[in-house]
């Protein structure tokens, strides 16, 4: 692929010389229904969030990490975490040598699993014992039956 700079204008490379002001974006100046629209939209996957893809701890943190706006304000916390679990679905696997999501679960704290969506647990054995687990912690799980593998 040939790329002609040569058939830009004047005013492109102005762009780069001009000497521009800072701006800044203060999101919160915002009415608040339309911050909480933008929030809808920065947390939102298009996939279930499945924390068990990873077979090591710390990779499976980043994948379940929220985006970075939750770590602007303590408001802007509260409603991006909020946002994060309700609009997104989760699910996990029960598979030899992967870390178990309960730890995950236990860390995010009753409000986060209280928020979340829909949580879907895939067992290899026993889907009331895994319900009732779930429920202990507060969560309402759909306990489906698997071989372990990654449907």
């Amino acid at each position: 692929m040939d790329h002609n700079f040569y058939a830009l204008n004047d005013e492109f490379e102005e762009v780069f010389r001009a000497d521009h002001e800072a701006t800044t974006f203060r999101l919160l100046d915002l009415p608040s229904e339309i911050v909480l629209i933008i929030i809808q939209e920065v947390v939102k996957r298009g996939v279930p969030i499945d924390p068990t893809k990873a077979v090591k701890r710390k990779a499976q943190a980043c994948i379940v990490r929220p985006p970075a706006l939750a770590m602007t304000s303590k408001f802007l916390r509260r409603e991006v975490l909020f946002a994060f679990y309700r609009n997104n679905s989760f699910e996990s696997r029960h598979l030899n040598n992967v870390p178990c999501v309960r730890d995950w679960l236990v860390i995010i704290g009753h409000e986060n699993r209280k928020a979340m969506g829909t949580f879907t647990f895939h067992a290899k054995f026993s889907q009331s014992f895994w319900q009732e687990k779930f429920a202990q912690i507060g969560i309402l799980t759909e306990v489906r039956y698997s071989f372990g593998s990654r449907e």
